[in-house]
């Protein structure tokens, strides 16, 4: 994937490390088929980035003549702290842990019989986790643990408590069944169904800071003086950039119809310069003024292209039917499968059609190209960005960036917000189900708009 023709090559250090967002699996084990079991989970997120995680458990007997001694609980890849478990009065129980490999089992101890058909038993198991909520940047970055499919539960419930002092939400996936301010907390309530999946992950902020570095290796082959130009990360709707030195300066700079910021340098017979940008970005949660796009660049932004075949029947059919940008994601990220094994330099791009014929084949171009010419086909203003997408998958992170194997998103243009949309339908693949469409995460730095 090219950044630029006439871009040779370039290299990017994001200073700003970025710390994993793992997504664990909790499941319970023991009581069950004899007990019905409902549960209610709270993730209390303190502002030192310390959550508490209190899990209110109630088992209700199914049979007379049975009922439950213990209870335990599997914790994937969770290092609990101070763990606890008590009755609904407050009365300590005992609690077992045992570790194995990645597993730790917390077992709880019942001092006392409930019997009878249809009796139950309320009581809690809570512990301390540091690493649900943790600070990257500006940006407090919250997962929450996903439920296993296969846990039978009567009804679960999940509750998230985010102080106010930690920002305001920047985005959340799932959306939430409710959320409300109270007490100085953001309060969100989650259900099994939402949960089973993806878990949940959020962050609070209202942006997120990088620094870079790019440098841009540029080559005058020829025995005359020749002029080249190079793209440098822009301002868009969503991000803003901030230049300490461009050196050296370039003759002039100006602003492409799609919004690129253009450098232009004059180059001696075979001379080569390495052109140094050195800044940082702010990407924003919302929205920001911005300058809108004329007609004439919308409608340039829906006509067919060498990888978007907007004319192709097959694509307007599904456009037809589609129609919507949400509809035409949902059908990308679900229809297409990440190929890893693709994710090499100098991959071959398939293109919208080619994407639809192999869709075990794709990797961000592909996703990227078949939304793009989707959207043109039904009418809907659509585009490519190029850039740097953080990510602790390392099967899709750039393995190389002089052979600019970068992440490429698409964006779409949205008339009642009068600006440029982008989404994810890549990583709303890749993650399972992870929300990239509603609103997108600090994560995504454009470098490049292919229009």
């Amino acid at each position: 994937m090219n950044l630029l023709k006439k871009l040779h090559c370039f290299i990017v250090s994001l200073l700003l490390f970025v710390i994993c967002n793992l997504i664990f699996v909790i499941s319970p084990v023991k009581a069950s088929g004899e007990f019905n079991t409902d549960y209610n989970v709270t993730y209390k997120v303190k502002e030192t980035g310390i959550t508490e995680v209190i899990n209110k458990i109630t088992l209700t007997n199914l049979f007379s003549n049975l009922y439950a001694t213990n209870y335990s609980i599997v914790l994937d890849s969770i290092v609990p702290q101070n763990s606890r478990a008590y009755s609904e009065k407050g009365t300590g129980y005992s609690l077992k842990t045992n570790k194995t490999d990645n597993e730790t089992t917390l077992e709880v101890e019942f001092p006392d019989q409930v019997a009878g058909k249809g009796e139950s038993r309320t009581f809690y198991i809570s512990y301390d986790e540091p690493s649900f909520a943790v600070r990257t940047g500006e940006v407090w970055e919250v997962s929450i643990p996903r439920v296993s499919e296969n846990s039978n539960f009567g009804s679960y419930f999940v509750n998230i408590e985010i102080p106010t002092s930690l920002g305001q939400e920047a985005y959340i996936s799932p959306n939430p069944r409710s959320k409300r301010e109270e007490g100085g907390l953001l309060k969100y309530t989650f259900s099994k169904d939402d949960v089973v999946k993806t878990g949940i992950v959020a962050g609070f902020g209202q942006f997120q800071v990088f620094s870079f570095t790019l440098n841009y290796h540029l080559e005058n082959p020829l025995n005359r003086t020749a002029e080249t130009e190079i793209t440098i990360p822009p301002d868009t709707a969503f991000q803003k950039v901030y230049y300490s030195d461009i050196s050296p300066a370039p003759k002039s700079m100006h602003i492409d119809a799609d919004g690129n910021w253009i450098a232009k340098y004059e180059l001696k017979p075979r001379e080569r310069v390495d052109v140094l940008a050195n800044g940082s970005v702010q990407i924003f949660a919302s929205l920001r003024p911005y300058p809108k796009p004329t007609n004439d660049t919308l409608n340039n932004n829906l006509k067919e292209l060498d990888y978007w075949q907007v004319e192709n029947p097959e694509i307007q059919k599904l456009a037809n039917e589609l129609k919507t940008p949400q509809a035409i994601y949902d059908y990308v990220s679900k229809t297409l499968k990440y190929n890893y094994d693709r994710v090499k330099p100098n991959v071959e791009r398939l293109g919208a059609t080619s994407a639809l014929q192999n869709p075990t084949q794709a990797i961000c171009m592909e996703f990227t190209d078949l939304f793009i010419a989707l959207a043109r086909a039904a009418g809907i203003a659509a585009r490519e960005i190029n850039g740097f997408a953080y990510t602790e998958n390392p099967d899709i992170q750039p393995l190389s960036l002089v052979n600019d194997v970068l992440h490429a998103w698409p964006e779409y243009y949205d008339f009642e917000k009068e600006t440029w949309i982008p989404v994810d339908p890549t990583w709303g693949s890749t993650t399972g189900g992870v929300d990239y469409f509603s609103k997108l995460d600090l994560r995504h730095f454009s470098f490049v708009i292919h229009g």
